[in-house]
C-alpha cells in the first residue's frame, strides 16, 4: 500500500533538518518533534515528490531495505505526523513542496521513522515563539498563551 503524501497544515509547522536528525516545531502548541536521518529524509520526500510512488522510489532508491517495509515505514510516519497535527495528507498531483533534498550516506539502510515528542520547551515557545517581536518590543507573553503549568 502506499503512503499518502503530505502537506504542511500552516505556517505555524517549521522544521530543519540537521546532519542526524530533522527537527520539527508546532509553535501555536508549544511542542517540538524530532525524526532520525532516515525519518527525516522520508518526510522531506512525502512532502515534496508529485506523487506517492515516485516519494516512495527515491526513498527506495536512497535506503538499503526490503520493498514492503519501506512501503509500510512510510505509510505509519504518514499516521504519526498527520496525528501529531504536523502535517496533512496531499493528493497526487498536487502541488508539494520544493525542496532541495541533498544526498545521504553512502550505504544507507532504512529503519522505520519513528517520531518523538517533546513538550519540555512548552512555556518557552508559547513565551517567545521564534523571536516574534512586535512594535511592544521583545519580550513579550503572547495572548493566547496559558499560564506557567
Amino acid at each position: 500500500m502506499l503512503p499518502s503524501l503530505l502537506k504542511l497544515p500552516h505556517d505555524d509547522i517549521v522544521f530543519e533538518n540537521y546532519e542526524d536528525e530533522m527537527v520539527l516545531l508546532n509553535l501555536p502548541e508549544g511542542v517540538y518533534f524530532t525524526l532520525d536521518r532516515v525519518g527525516g529524509d522520508c518526510l522531506l520526500w512525502l512532502l515534496s515528490a508529485p506523487n506517492a510512488a515516485a516519494a516512495v522510489e527515491a526513498i527506495r532508491a536512497r535506503h538499503a531495505g526490503d520493498a514492503g517495509e519501506i512501503e509500510a515505514g512510510l505509510v505509519r510516519l504518514v499516521e504519526q505526523v498527520t496525528g501529531a497535527g504536523l502535517a496533512l495528507a496531499r493528493a497526487d498531483g498536487e502541488p508539494g513542496l520544493d525542496l532541495e533534498i541533498g544526498p545521504v550516506e553512502a550505504g544507507s539502510i532504512y529503519a522505520p521513522p519513528r517520531l518523538d515528542r517533546y513538550d519540555d520547551i512548552e512555556d518557552i515557545l508559547k513565551f517567545d515563539p521564534v523571536h516574534e517581536v512586535a512594535e511592544t518590543g521583545w519580550p513579550n507573553v503572547r495572548a493566547d498563551a496559558d499560564g506557567p503549568r
